[in-house]
């Protein structure tokens, strides 16, 4: 009896693994089979990327969802708009010094913590928690922070005999605040993308250098720092590209004041499309702002290429 258990558990083992044979073969050679594999990504995509996309550019040339024709009417309103145009200057005044910051602090911390031969794990994980928080959530800390009669920040130079500002409410100083919020929480996005990149500089041409009588800076300027153009410029864009969405954080903070002081693109263009129910002309703002992370990204890629065929 047991002998039967045994030949029809055999049996039956065997026919599992030529099933499982034959299903081997026709994921690899049926390419049908392949193209269902991606079918899921390839539904996602169309509806949350290529329809609202399309959708977008069918809105900015006409009046309203569901609206008449007009054309490039929209998109000369946005561009002859004094809101417009301050808001661009807004989002470059905040973009370019606070991805200016990340990249140096990043990168000096990186080679900090490159050295660093104690407590990694706790350091690592202390750098790491902003960037687990939440834009807006980091915004609520910081206005906190900069209250003027409140905040702990006034409270600090209080105490050191220093008069502070009121800093949501006097434009420049708000701008100021705001790029300290947004530097604070993606630095360490910058010291983990420059780390990373550390790791794979050989170590051998260090060590000749060193051999050579070369000092740090020296080591940093001609051997480390080339290793690390096409990260850095990667690491830049990733970092512009997140500037330039980024409202969330300096509309908790300042909800884009004092006046319109510090009211980015973005911010402008979630104010047209849900206070002002203006949807066509909030479209044609976003199709521009798309056209101009395109074009930078383009450039960068353009330096990239160039920097990898240098190297």
């Amino acid at each position: 009896m047991s002998t039967t258990h045994e030949i029809s558990r055999d049996s039956l083992t065997h026919q599992i693994r030529q099933r499982l044979a034959r299903f081997r073969v026709w994921v690899l050679e049926d390419r049908s089979v392949k193209w269902l594999f991606v079918l899921p990504a390839f539904l996602y995509a169309v509806a949350w990327v290529l329809y609202p996309m399309v959708f977008l550019f069918r809105l900015s040339v006409f009046s309203d969802v569901g609206g008449t024709f007009v054309g490039l009417q929209n998109f000369v309103s946005v561009l002859d708009s004094v809101t417009f145009t301050n808001a661009v200057k807004n989002t470059l005044v905040f973009a370019v010094p606070a991805v200016t910051l990340k990249i140096v602090l990043g990168l000096g911390v990186a080679v900090a913590f490159d050295e660093l031969t104690r407590d990694r794990d706790l350091v690592q994980t202390l750098l790491l928690m902003p960037m687990v928080l939440t834009p807006f959530a980091v915004g609520l800390m910081f206005r906190w922070f900069f209250d003027s009669e409140l905040g702990i920040i006034n409270y600090l130079l209080g105490a050191a005999g220093v008069s502070g500002p009121v800093w949501l409410s006097t434009p420049g100083v708000a701008m100021a605040s705001v790029i300290i919020a947004d530097v604070w929480q993606w630095t360490p996005f910058a010291f983990v993308m420059l780390y990373a990149a550390l790791q794979s500089v050989p170590r051998d041409l260090i060590e000749a250098a060193m051999m050579d009588g070369a000092n740090w800076f020296q080591r940093f300027r001609y051997i480390i720092l080339p290793q690390l153009y096409s990260v850095l410029t990667i690491t830049t864009l990733i970092l512009l590209i997140m500037s330039f969405k980024g409202g969330d954080k300096i509309f908790a903070m300042t909800g884009g004041g004092p006046g319109s002081t510090t009211k980015t693109l973005t911010m402008l263009i979630y104010e047209n499309a849900f206070s002002f129910l203006n949807s066509a002309k909030a479209a044609a703002m976003s199709v521009l702002f798309l056209v101009v992370i395109i074009v930078i990204g383009n450039l960068f890629v353009l330096v990239l290429s160039r920097i990898r065929g240098e190297t």
